[in-house]
């Protein structure tokens, strides 16, 4: 018998100190917010207001960091270099959440959690593979079935990268202040 794996998803993540983390935190908690469209219940968002968040110069480590992690994770995904071409932090209390949707024109994501207490929500990424098992039905999960989502926990310091093609979202969050940096990347040309 011969077995196939097929159409496996690549999701890593990283740690990073709390002490690399403190400047940009500081610095999220002052910089102008307003609502995003994708974010619920009133949860604010740097999106519309202060993007490219990491080219600030409160991120200029931080953001070496998140590309030696881009270049490992582009290695064992197989694809060309990726730089950070777009970044903005999100803010969600109690009660909010973030709707499922995918980054378009990205190749690689990443959410770097800055503050998230033991009730912050975690992410979940959806499988690209749910709309077309409708007839299945499992007793269990094992190597060669996943659920129709995995929820990866939200830590300070994790960083979690995954390709942009990936649905992902959030339950809704048991927290104050779970503060997220997202970053979308492109080819390196």
């Amino acid at each position: 018998m011969k077995q196939h794996n097929l159409f496996p998803t690549l999701v890593h993540e990283y740690e990073f100190t709390e002490l690399e983390l403190e400047p940009l935190l500081n610095f999220c908690l002052t910089a102008p917010v307003k609502d995003h469209n994708l974010l619920s219940q009133g949860a604010k968002s740097s999106y519309s207001t202060k993007k490219y968040i990491l080219e600030e110069f409160v991120a200029k480590n931080i953001k070496k960091k998140i590309q030696t992690c881009l270049d490992d994770y582009t290695t064992q995904l197989n694809v060309e270099p990726v730089q950070i071409n777009d970044s903005w932090f999100n803010i969600m209390n109690e009660g909010q959440y973030l709707e499922r949707h995918r980054h378009e024109v990205s190749v690689v994501s990443g959410a770097l959690y800055l503050q998230a207490g033991p009730n912050s929500t975690p992410l979940r990424l959806h499988s690209p593979l749910s709309n077309y098992r409708m007839c299945e039905k499992h007793s269990d999960t094992n190597r060669n079935h996943s659920p129709n989502w995995i929820d990866i926990p939200s830590k300070k310091g994790k960083m979690i990268l995954f390709p942009s093609w990936l649905e992902h979202s959030t339950k809704m969050n048991k927290s104050q202040n779970r503060i997220v940096v997202s970053f979308n990347t492109a080819y390196v040309r």
